[in-house]
């Protein structure tokens, strides 16, 4: 098949193929072919269990992608609370946050995708939780810049929606960070040779997975990154030296804290 013939071809070339799928068949068609991973669920038919069973069996992780699936109401609406996020607010105009203000004036498809998703959440949630009791790897994603979603910030979102599915934290956590790393062939986590990209956040995501927008320090690539004048669209790193010599990640109390690995959380380093 064309896929298949698109796999092999990417395989010559040092490359995965990540398939975006519309419904289950989908999902199974891009397995079969030997596709890497899924992006997107699909909401209106349950996930086959020999479905779930094969990716899990294969490493094959999921990207949920659930901000623009469901996350649009969140932003709709004279009361919508979404677009009062602190980290969000920064990052969006009086003029567009005014447009978000009122659905009436949205174009066709964005009319029907509010209508959709609204009554449509809680089968992704299903859908999702099935994944991960199966032992499906999950990945976090955003489809960024479709309606509700907002570059950055969705993945945030993507996150808080992962546990308000019933995703334990850890899981969600990893999701976005060691298992993202190691699907990239990356080095991501707290070992010595890691990246030394990561945030420092004023409260822990573990007991409230929407603390990561709580952000107080971002280290790109072992320099702290002055968001200010990221904003401002200007110089944004200050030199290594200029880290505390003793940053202080977590309260005492919390360390050593972790769940069991039984209970699908990651060990120390993902």
């Amino acid at each position: 098949s064309t896929l298949r013939a698109a796999v092999r071809e990417a395989r010559k070339h040092g490359l995965r193929v990540v398939c975006h799928i519309g419904t289950w068949r989908d999902g199974r068609a891009c397995l079969d072919a030997g596709g890497a991973a899924l992006t997107h669920l699909w909401d209106e038919a349950p996930v086959p269990p020999a479905l779930v069973r094969d990716l899990a069996a294969r490493q094959v992780p999921v990207i949920p992608t659930q901000p623009v699936q469901v996350d649009l109401p969140r932003y709709a609406g004279a009361q919508a609370v979404g677009l009062g996020d602190p980290l969000l607010r920064p990052l969006t105009t009086a003029r567009l946050r005014a447009a978000y203000a009122d659905p009436s004036r949205f174009v066709k498809k964005a009319r029907f995708w509010l209508r959709y998703q609204s009554a449509h959440k809680g089968d992704y949630e299903r859908q999702l939780l099935a994944l991960h009791r199966g032992g499906v790897t999950l990945l976090t994603g955003s489809d960024s810049g479709n309606f509700g979603t907002f570059h950055g910030h969705a993945l945030h979102r993507e996150l808080a929606l992962l546990g308000e599915a019933g995703v334990p934290s850890w899981a969600a956590l990893q999701a976005a960070t060691t298992a993202a790393g190691r699907f990239l062939g990356l080095r991501l986590g707290v070992r010595v040779g890691d990246a030394a990209s990561f945030v420092v956040l004023d409260a822990s995501p573990v007991d409230n997975l929407a603390a990561t927008q709580q952000l107080r320090h971002v280290v790109q690539s072992g320099r702290l990154v002055d968001r200010r004048m990221l904003l401002r669209g200007t110089s944004v790193a200050t030199q290594p030296s200029a880290l505390p010599a003793t940053p202080r990640l977590w309260p005492p109390e919390r360390r050593g804290a972790r769940p069991s690995r039984a209970s699908g959380a990651p060990g120390p380093g993902g």
